[in-house]
């Protein structure tokens, strides 16, 4: 419980004063939120809160949830760009946030923003850009046979 500081009163009194000073003014909403922690612990228990308790505060307070991961995940996929017509670094960074994402968005998803890329970066006279043209605009039965 992190409500008891058995043997680390000291550690324990370190931590929250620390804490309470990297923490600006009154009007901060983690500010407020430790006071009425603060207070209801002293009027409930008759116990000063303890430095663990106020991290265990800010770690919960600052902690992402899954959507904003999935949200900052796609932020960083949308940041990939291909530069100067270089394929290469463009997979290369492409699939290290791919790789490091928590959840893999929608393949359709995927497609559309790896397709734009090349729309808006590679000049139509680039080798790949031609061949993906030739490919992409191919009858629809000559695709399925494929």
């Amino acid at each position: 419980m992190l409500a008891d500081s058995g043997a680390f009163i000291r550690l324990d009194a370190l931590i929250l004063t620390a804490l309470m000073e990297c923490i600006p003014g009154d009007t901060n909403l983690l500010r407020q939120e430790i006071k009425k922690a603060k207070t209801e612990q002293r009027s409930n228990f008759q116990r000063n809160i303890t430095g663990r308790q106020v991290l265990w505060m800010v770690h919960k307070f600052f902690a992402m949830s899954q959507k904003d991961k999935n949200m900052t995940d796609m932020a960083r996929l949308h940041q990939v760009k291909l530069i100067n017509g270089d394929i290469q670094q463009f997979l290369y960074k492409w699939d290290e946030i791919l790789a490091l994402m928590s959840k893999r968005p929608d393949d359709d998803d995927l497609m559309n923003l790896f397709v734009l890329q090349f729309d808006m970066h590679l000049p139509e006279t680039h080798e790949f850009y031609v061949e993906y043209l030739f490919w992409y605009n191919q009858p629809a039965d000559h695709n399925s046979q494929l």
